[in-house]
């Protein structure tokens, strides 16, 4: 921002120096004819042709100085005006780095974002998987063992010793068979069928 605000006064000054000087040297050559001219109708009368003569040399090396004097100006402004070249070819390149940059951000970010959209893809077609699997009546009664048989083992009992899977008993009236029959002392017996609940 300093860069452009240095840039922008460097070129003003620049702009006004050079109005300034334009309207300087048409003052002094409007100035210097009409002195020409009044001079040149009085001397015409006595002795035009020395007066003409020295008239035009008189032109001549104010013109010459006129003209050194514009040269060293135009010096001057592009003297002033070199930082602020440099100050501009800096902030071109700095702005060329940072839009590199952002597009290089930017190219990351999409990526990133796809694989999160396919990641998201992945995990509803797994979940779809899931629940469309917890609806068949056999994978829900399997998983419920399954977690029934985890949870047994890590209350410390054993498979065939403290308990037993799918033990058929037949109770007279019909044949049951639960996912599991703990065995307690004094032939005590826990009877455990796991369901699976799909409302929670």
């Amino acid at each position: 921002m300093i860069y452009i605000f240095l840039l922008l006064s460097f070129f003003l000054l620049a702009l006004v120096l050079y109005f300034v000087f334009s309207r300087y040297q048409k003052k002094v050559e409007q100035k210097l004819f009409e002195s020409f001219k009044a001079i040149s109708f009085d001397v015409l009368q006595k002795s035009s042709s020395t007066l003409v003569d020295q008239a035009k040399s008189s032109l001549s090396g104010f013109q010459e100085s006129a003209k050194m004097d514009l040269d060293s100006r135009k010096k001057e402004i592009e003297h002033l005006l070199t930082p602020i070249k440099e100050a501009m070819g800096k902030l071109e390149k700095q702005s060329t780095e940072l839009e590199r940059k952002r597009e290089e951000a930017y190219f990351s970010l999409k990526s990133q974002l796809s694989t999160l959209v396919e990641s998201e893809k992945a995990l509803t077609k797994q979940t779809h998987e899931l629940s469309k699997a917890l609806k068949s009546p056999n994978i829900r009664g399997m998983w419920g063992q399954v977690h029934l048989k985890r949870v047994v083992e890590l209350a410390g009992l054993l498979n065939h010793c403290d308990f037993t899977e799918q033990t058929t008993v037949d109770t007279g009236v019909k044949i049951l068979r639960p996912d599991l029959v703990v065995q307690l002392p004094g032939d005590r017996k826990i009877v455990v069928d796991a369901k699976t609940p799909l409302d929670a």
